[in-house]
């Protein structure tokens, strides 16, 4: 019995890889479609990693177990209601090329959150709040350059992309965050 569903999943496998290589005597059709989504995703994480810095060397503590979720100006409106990450989002107006990242702890209630405003590619604002805090606009500072410091490195630090759902049902991009053990 195992043996024919180990070559049915080889095959499933196999189709799923061949579908999408292009062929080489032709130019891929559907090339620039898959640029934009790599190009953004590659903008995704590249906003993420540089939340976490900040983040990890704002609390100077390692951030093994928390969770970083991304917030853009497409979804930001939708997001603003949801209990988590809404307060931070009402912080700032929505505006094209405004995005924002939030790292929590899902299951420590008593680590502190912070959350990295961006607008394009550079991280503008930082704020932390304390559990049971409120976050405020005052309370966002500007990031100083000891807080861009690669701590992802120096703490041995993984991320691992997933998704969660905002308490309205609106898909989050979320990246989880792991001590690779090496540091």
């Amino acid at each position: 019995m195992k043996i024919p569903s180990l070559i049915v999943l080889i095959l499933f496998a196999a189709a799923a890889f061949g579908q999408d290589a292009p062929a080489k005597s032709e130019p891929s059709k559907s090339e620039p479609a898959k640029t934009e989504p790599a190009k953004e995703e590659s903008a995704v994480l590249s906003s993420t990693r540089t939340a976490v810095n900040i983040a990890a060397n704002t609390l100077s503590k390692k951030l093994d177990g928390y969770t970083a979720t991304y917030a853009d100006d497409k979804n930001w409106t939708a997001l603003s209601s949801d209990g988590d990450i809404g307060p931070f989002l009402k912080l700032k107006e929505a505006k094209a090329g405004r995005s924002m990242v939030l790292l929590l702890n899902l299951t420590d209630g008593t680590a502190s959150w912070v959350a990295v405003y961006f607008d394009g590619s550079e991280a503008t604002g930082v704020i932390t709040m304390a559990p049971g805090g409120t976050a405020e606009a005052s309370g966002i500072k500007p990031v100083s350059k000891e807080a861009l410091k690669d701590a992802i490195t120096e703490q041995g630090l993984t991320l691992t992309r997933g998704n969660l759902t905002s308490d309205d049902g609106v898909p989050v991009v979320a990246y989880s965050i792991r001590s690779s053990g090496s540091k």
